[in-house]
């Protein structure tokens, strides 16, 4: 798995890849560096617990988790709806063309 690659969730999301690589530890620096790489309006603070790390977030009228994901060891942005997928595409391009 690369950077902004796209991963198929069990609910027909698409995750994108934002970090392939981290840490449970790492969650809270990298959550806020792209929530602003985003231009994201957060919606909440980060959710830290024992078995999961999020930050519910905006971007482009659509509803996202950044989240860590602990089999993958890496970072991704999650859609919360499928209908949010094309926003995934459209960020995934955007991100590719940025590096």
């Amino acid at each position: 798995m690369k950077q902004f690659d796209t991963v198929e969730m069990a609910s027909g999301g698409l995750a994108l890849v934002l970090e392939p690589i981290s840490a449970w530890e790492q969650f809270p620096a990298f959550a806020k560096t792209w929530s602003t790489k985003l231009n994201c309006k957060e919606l909440s603070g980060p959710i830290i617990t024992v078995d999961e790390c999020l930050l519910e977030v905006e971007i482009l009228g659509g509803e996202f988790y950044i989240t860590y994901d602990d089999f993958q060891s890496s970072i991704q942005l999650e859609p919360r709806e499928v209908a949010f997928n094309d926003i995934i595409l459209k960020l995934q391009m955007d991100l590719k063309n940025d590096h």
